[in-house]
């Protein structure tokens, strides 16, 4: 940092990082809460899928 910087730019700079702290924070939460989402629909899938796979293994047995 420039030591001839005046303390209003520096408060400035400070006020400006903050804010843009809490944005990114804010940003942080909700792709956090899509990542969750997401991750439930991908287990729900995956449960579906092993669920059509024993379906299927019964079929097979079934029509051999």
């Amino acid at each position: 940092m420039d030591l001839s910087t005046p303390v209003s730019g520096i408060s400035g700079l400070i006020g400006s990082s903050a804010s843009e702290l809490i944005q990114l924070r804010q940003a942080n939460q909700e792709l956090s809460g899509k990542l969750q989402h997401l991750q439930a629909m991908i287990e729900e899938r995956e449960d579906r899928l092993r669920s059509l796979e024993k379906q299927n293994a019964l079929l097979v047995r079934f029509f051999q």
